[in-house]
C-alpha cells in the first residue's frame, strides 16, 4: 500500500521525491533481502550529498543520476513494451514508427 500513496503524493505535490514513504518503499525490498545493501545505499546516498557541495559537484551528481537513470531502464515496464512491440515489428515488412504505435493505440482503445 505505501506505494499507491506514494504514487497519490506525486501527483498533487511537487516535491513528492522529497517523501520518506518513497524511499522506504524503494529500498526496503533491497535492504530486506540483504542487509549489507542498506550500507552501500547510505554510502551512495552520503557521497553524493558531500560531491554536490563541490565547485563542479553539481554537474558530477547530474551525471551519476543520469547513469542511474540509464541503468534502470531496461526493467521499467515501458523499455518492456517497448521491445516487445519492436520485437513484434520485425515480422512486419516495414519498420514500426511511433505514428503506427499511436495509430494501434487508439484502435484498441475503442
Amino acid at each position: 500500500m505505501p506505494r499507491k500513496e506514494a504514487k497519490e503524493k506525486q501527483l498533487e505535490d511537487p516535491q513528492w521525491y522529497d517523501d520518506d514513504n518513497l524511499w522506504l518503499d524503494l529500498l526496503t525490498p533491497l535492504i530486506d533481502e540483504d542487509d549489507s545493501q542498506a550500507e552501500r545505499a547510505a554510502r551512495l546516498l552520503h557521497k553524493l550529498i558531500t560531491e554536490i557541495q563541490k565547485p563542479d559537484g553539481a554537474f558530477h551528481v547530474q551525471c551519476c543520476l543520469e547513469n542511474g537513470r540509464r541503468v534502470v531502464f531496461p526493467y521499467t515496464r515501458f523499455a518492456n513494451d517497448c521491445k516487445r512491440l519492436f520485437i513484434e515489428s520485425l515480422d512486419a515488412p516495414e519498420p514500426l514508427t511511433l505514428k503506427a504505435i499511436m495509430e494501434r493505440k487508439r484502435a484498441r482503445s475503442r
